[in-house]
């Protein structure tokens, strides 16, 4: 957890401010507490900050020099926690001032990185990339020589073949850099969306591809994740009666429609 900056847009400690009723940096920490089972570290210069981490079994990692931007935060943490573990295989940044994103969408990207390894896998929206990123080892060296205030951004521009998106609510990828965010941010939460697969109606609270919903929640494994480009055709399913590759729509544009993959095919249709 990346929470060491100055915050010099917004005008003062904005961390420590409240959001929803409690300090901004207390969301980030309580998505923490979900992976108890994983190496857990913040960096950061905050006491309040630090005290509620150690509190909650979370090793703090102190930047000294937050003027350094981002950069120095990602290259202390990644020398922490190969010092913890020499044979780590991948990293997941998370930014403090990001309080929508789900515990459900960092473990999404998890396992979309035990899957692809040596990956670049980031949370995103409709083509629109985001924090948390999920880095394999191979890029361990070069992050930790990046510098300045734009973090793996520069990176990922040379590797841009190696990122995997993994969708989610665009309410997630919203960060707070301004006082004027705190009021803007979406209230109300996420909007539930209604989804028909195979005969049944799916609630759903955060919008995401068809294929990753149809594999990932509904574990529908007749859908194949092939290419996730819409060229192989391995996840196609029927939208209404028609043909449609999976990797293609979100769950918003499939509202009202009818989704039906082979698991939901008669024995008779499936031997047609």
């Amino acid at each position: 957890l990346l929470a060491a900056g100055e915050a010099k847009r917004f005008g003062s400690d904005k961390l420590s401010e409240k959001f929803q009723g409690i300090p901004l940096y207390r969301h980030a920490l309580e998505k923490l507490e979900a992976f108890s089972g994983l190496s857990r570290v913040v960096v950061t210069a905050r006491e309040a900050l630090a005290e509620e981490a150690q509190r909650l079994g979370i090793h703090i990692v102190e930047n000294r020099q937050p003027e350094q931007g981002i950069s120095h935060s990602v290259s202390l943490a990644l020398q922490e926690l190969l010092s913890q573990n020499p044979d780590l295989e991948g990293v997941l940044f998370l930014v403090c001032d990001q309080p929508g994103i789900q515990a459900a969408t960092i473990q999404k990207i998890l396992n979309e990185g035990c899957l692809h390894k040596n990956s670049i896998v980031c949370a995103g929206y409709d083509g629109m990339r985001g924090n948390p990123v999920l880095w394999g080892s191979t890029y361990f060296q070069e992050l930790m020589h990046l510098t300045g205030d734009t973090g793996g951004r520069q990176l990922m521009k040379q590797y841009e073949e190696k990122i995997r998106i993994v969708e989610c609510a665009p309410e997630e990828l919203k960060d707070i850099d301004r006082r004027e965010d705190m009021k803007e941010y979406p209230k109300g939460g996420f909007h539930m969306l209604m989804v028909h697969v195979n005969g049944k109606d799916y609630e759903v609270e955060q919008d995401t591809k068809l294929m990753r919903f149809l594999r990932d929640d509904l574990r529908l494994t007749s859908v194949k994740d092939g290419c996730s480009q819409g060229a192989c055709g391995t996840c196609t399913v029927l939208v209404d009666g028609k043909a449609t590759k999976a990797c293609i729509p979100m769950l918003s544009k499939l509202q009202g429609k009818s989704v039906v993959t082979v698991e939901g095919l008669s024995e008779r249709e499936k031997e047609v």
